[in-house]
């Protein structure tokens, strides 16, 4: 048995003369995983929380004759991290959906990427589709040039405007 300084700093007690079961908690991923590439002959790979310290794991695994050759990069920083990620994405998500107005984010294309809930409501599946494509009706209207305007200048704008197909009068706001 072999165990690199990282290793042998994760378990001090030593694997030297030791199996498996010795050391690690019988019943984890960890275990079902060795055998799985043990059995099947074939690397494997997976993530999983040790139960030694809590850290995040990506294992890579690889039968290698009678024995396995176990490759571990603690990845708890970026699980963290991807975590937090996550929440701040949620909460983004809560913040826009909260909006009882429509609101849309487009890209320098013309291309929807993103749609609140509401906005998603008035029409749906917009997202990823181009303005034009959508509102054809708007071209060469206030609405191309404000847009236009807010975005070849990087001001913000603000106009008013009749929506002949929704027999409506909306507001708008555009941040470039």
């Amino acid at each position: 048995v072999y165990a690199n300084d990282a290793a042998q700093r994760l378990y001090p007690q030593g694997f030297i003369g030791k199996s498996y079961f010795d050391i690690f908690a019988t019943g984890t991923l960890f275990e079902q995983k060795y055998r799985q590439a043990f059995k099947t002959r074939r690397p494997v790979y997976f993530e999983a929380q040790s139960h030694l310290d809590g850290a995040w794991m990506e294992m890579r695994v690889f039968p290698s004759g009678d024995n396995l050759i176990i490759y571990g990069v603690d990845i708890s920083e970026r699980k963290r991290l991807a975590s937090q990620l996550e929440q701040a994405l949620r909460e983004k998500e809560t913040i826009l959906n909260s909006i009882t107005d429509s609101f849309v984010v487009m890209d320098s294309d013309w291309r929807f990427v993103y749609a609140n809930a509401r906005a998603l409501r008035e029409t749906p599946n917009i997202v990823g589709k181009d303005y034009f494509a959508v509102f054809p009706e708007q071209r060469n209207t206030i609405f191309e040039r404000e847009f236009r305007d807010a975005l070849t200048t990087g001001r913000p704008r603000h106009f008013e405007a009749f929506l002949p197909k929704r027999q409506t009068w909306v507001e708008m706001r555009v941040y470039p």
